[in-house]
């Protein structure tokens, strides 16, 4: 019966992180204090997201994240629930239960060259957004 749960789980969170099932997914390389950065443009709204890491220490890589003008700082590590932070974009009245989100995942530091690999991943239900990376 375990073994069945297990399997199951595990087939539920390899379609969430499929490509197909989001709308817009990226793979990017930093280096230290370089910044990336998206436009998220609604038909009522333009909003910007641009990050950049500042430290990585005792497996953790301080994130510092500014979206629509709120700076955000999170600790990142590479194992599972403590790899990804979420942010709800183009939240609105009655649009909360399928609201489009935002992760971006650390996947991995490499030590030689000193950079960190992240992945975006964006679902929108609506299709209603335009994302594009500057």
């Amino acid at each position: 019966m375990n073994k069945i749960v297990l399997y199951l789980l595990l087939s539920i969170y390899s379609f969430a992180i499929d490509t197909e099932f989001w709308d817009f997914s990226t793979k990017i390389e930093l280096k230290k204090d370089q910044w990336y950065s998206l436009s998220v443009d609604d038909t009522e709204i333009k909003k910007r997201l641009a990050f950049r890491w500042t430290l990585f220490h005792n497996r953790g890589l301080v994130l510092l994240l500014n979206y629509d003008g709120h700076p955000h700082q999170y600790i990142l590590y590479e194992s599972y629930r403590r790899d990804t932070v979420r942010l709800e974009i183009a939240r609105k009245v009655g649009y909360t239960a399928h609201a489009p989100f935002l992760l971006l995942v650390f996947k991995e530091f490499n030590f030689e060259n000193r950079e960190a690999k992240f992945e975006i991943l964006v679902k929108d239900s609506s299709k209603k957004l335009l994302i594009k990376e500057e």
